[in-house]
C-alpha cells in the first residue's frame, strides 16, 4: 500500500523554563522509567534536554520520568518545549517516543570504547558491573584467537570458521591466509 504523506501537524511553539508544579505527567503513559537513575543523571549532568509539554493542558508528553526525578531532587523549575496538539496527536507523541526508544539498540563495541575511558560512571546510568559485563561480551567477538594450521595436504583445503558474536562464518583457507 503506498504511503500517503501528511503535513506535519506538530511543531514546537515555545521553549522556556516553567514552575515544576505547573505541568503534570501525561495520564496514559504506559512507560516505566528508572527515576533513580534519571535523578542521578540530573544531579551530575543537569537537564540537558527539555521535557515536551502539551500547551493545551500542560501534560508532559516526553520526559515524565525526568520531571518525576527533578521533583524528587526538589527542583522548583524545569526546562520545557511546548507543543500545541489535540488528544490524538498527544497520544501519538507519547507512543512514538516510547516505542522508538524501545527499538533502539547499541553498537556494543563502540559503547565499550566510550565507557572504558570514563573516570566515573556516575550520571551515565552505567555501573562498573555493567561495563564488566559489556567487556566480557565484546571480548569474544571476532576471529578465534588460535588460527587453524594445516597439518597435512588434506587440511590445507579445509574451510576456516570465524565466530563473530552469534554468527559463524566459514570461508576458504586462501582468503584466511
Amino acid at each position: 500500500k503506498p504511503v500517503e504523506k501528511e503535513e506535519t501537524k506538530t511543531s514546537m511553539v515555545e521553549n522556556t523554563t516553567v514552575d515544576i508544579n505547573s505541568v503534570f505527567p501525561y495520564p496514559m503513559n504506559a512507560r516505566q522509567g528508572d527515576v533513580g537513575l534519571i535523578a542521578q543523571s540530573l544531579s551530575k549532568n543537569g537537564q540537558f534536554r527539555p521535557i515536551v509539554v502539551n500547551k493545551l493542558d500542560n501534560s508532559i508528553l516526553v520526559g515524565n520520568h525526568t520531571w518525576k526525578a527533578a521533583k524528587l531532587l526538589g527542583w522548583k523549575e524545569i526546562a520545557v518545549s511546548f507543543v500545541d496538539v489535540d488528544d490524538e496527536a498527544a497520544a501519538r507523541i507519547v507512543l512514538a517516543d516510547n516505542r522508538t526508544a524501545d527499538l533502539g539498540s547499541y553498537d556494543h563495541v563502540e559503547l565499550v570504547e566510550i565507557l572504558k575511558d570514563m573516570k566515573s560512571f556516575e550520571g551515565t546510568g552505567y555501573t562498573g558491573d555493567d561495563v564488566d559485563e559489556l567487556l566480557k561480551e565484546v571480548a569474544g567477538w571476532g576471529l578465534n584467537d588460535v588460527p587453524a594450521k594445516p597439518q597435512d595436504d588434506v587440511d590445507k583445503d579445509r574451510n576456516i570458521t570465524a565466530i563473530v558474536g552469534v554468527w559463524e562464518i566459514k570461508f576458504e583457507r586462501k582468503f584466511y591466509d
